[in-house]
C-alpha cells in the first residue's frame, strides 16, 4: 500500500487548518474552565474579625489558616470581587496590639 504525498501547498493548508482548530480547542477550553467553577470570587471580609472573616471565606468555601490570629482584618489578597483562581492562597492582612500581621500564605508579589 503506498501512500500518497502531500503537496507543499497541500501541507500549508493542512497546518494552517490544524493550527486554527487547536487555537479554537484551546480558548473553548480556557472558557469552559472559567465558566465552570475553577475560579471563585472573592467575598469582602476588610473590616471583619479575624475569626469572622475565616469563617465567612470558608462558608464561601476558600480554607484559610488563621493559626491563632486575632485582630480586625484591613486588608484581603485578592481584593473583594476579583475573580481568583480556586487553589491559590488567599491572604488576610489583620491588625491588633502587637501590629499589622499576615495569615495565609506568601506575601503577594508587584
Amino acid at each position: 500500500m503506498t501512500r500518497r504525498r502531500l503537496r507543499p501547498s497541500e501541507d500549508r493548508v493542512a497546518l494552517a487548518l490544524a493550527v486554527t482548530f487547536g487555537s479554537i480547542a484551546v480558548v473553548a477550553l480556557a472558557l469552559v474552565t472559567w465558566f465552570f467553577g475553577i475560579y471563585e470570587i472573592a467575598p469582602d471580609v476588610v473590616g471583619d474579625p479575624v475569626d469572622q472573616a475565616a469563617e465567612s471565606l470558608r462558608d464561601s468555601g476558600i480554607s484559610i489558616d488563621i493559626e491563632d490570629a486575632h485582630g480586625t482584618v484591613t486588608a484581603q489578597h485578592p481584593i473583594a470581587g476579583e475573580r481568583w483562581f480556586r487553589h491559590q492562597d488567599f491572604i488576610l492582612t489583620y491588625t491588633n496590639e502587637s501590629g499589622t500581621h499576615t495569615v495565609g500564605g506568601a506575601e503577594p508579589t508587584g
